[in-house]
C-alpha cells in the first residue's frame, strides 16, 4: 500500500487494519468476485478448492465476499469492478455482469454496483472528465437493458441477459433486434 498503488486486487485476506488503511490512502478495491460466483454455482476449480482448504488448515481466516465487502463499505473503501478477464480462462469478456450482480448480493445497493463499474471506475482511472457517467460531452458507452437494474441488478449479467443495444463511442454495437 506504501508503494504507489491506486488499486488493489482481490483481497482474499483483507482486515480491519487494510481496509482501515486503505480508506485513509483512498486507494480502490478490486475485489474481483466472479470466482465466488462459480463457487457458489458449484463450478469452482480445484485447484481454488484445494487452495482454500489449505488456508484453512493453517488457520488463515479467509474472509467471504459478503464478509469483504461489508469490512471495506465499513472502513469507507472504494469499490471497484474488475473481472480477471484475460488472465482468467473463466472470467470471459462480457463477465463484468455478473461481478456486478456478486456486488450487490454482497452488500452494496445495486447503484453503488453501477457505480463501481462506471463512474468509480473511470475516477480511479483518472478519467472522470470524460467517462463513467451520461452527460454531453463524454464518452456515450451504454447498455439498454429490458428491465431496471436498480431493482434487479441481475439484468446486467450474462446468465439473464437482458441487454437489448450496446453503444460505444455513440455507436451501436450491438442491437438484439438486428
Amino acid at each position: 500500500m506504501d508503494s504507489g498503488v491506486d488499486t488493489i486486487e482481490h483481497a482474499s485476506l483483507l482486515d480491519e487494519a487494510s481496509a482501515t488503511r486503505m480508506a485513509e490512502k483512498g486507494l480502490y478495491l478490486v475485489p474481483t468476485l466472479l470466482g465466488a460466483y462459480f463457487k457458489q454455482q458449484g463450478e469452482a476449480d480445484e485447484l481454488l478448492k484445494k487452495r482454500m482448504e489449505q488456508l484453512r488448515k493453517m488457520g488463515v481466516n479467509v474472509p467471504s465476499p459478503e464478509e469483504r465487502i461489508a469490512l471495506a463499505k465499513r472502513c469507507g473503501v472504494k469499490i471497484l469492478v474488475g473481472t480477471d478477464c484475460g488472465g482468467n480462462t473463466a472470467a470471459l469478456f462480457g463477465s463484468h455482469g455478473i461481478e456486478l450482480y456478486m456486488l450487490a448480493k454482497s452488500g452494496l445497493s445495486n447503484m453503488e454496483a453501477i457505480v463501481a463499474a462506471t463512474g468509480g471506475a473511470a475516477e480511479a482511472m483518472g478519467l472522470s472528465e470524460e467517462v463513467g457517467i451520461v452527460r454531453p460531452g463524454f464518452a456515450a458507452d451504454l447498455l439498454v437493458v429490458d428491465g431496471n437494474p436498480l431493482e434487479d441488478i441481475s439484468v446486467l449479467a450474462p446468465f439473464n441477459s437482458q441487454v437489448e443495444t450496446v453503444i460505444k463511442d455513440g455507436q451501436i454495437v450491438h442491437s438484439r433486434g438486428e
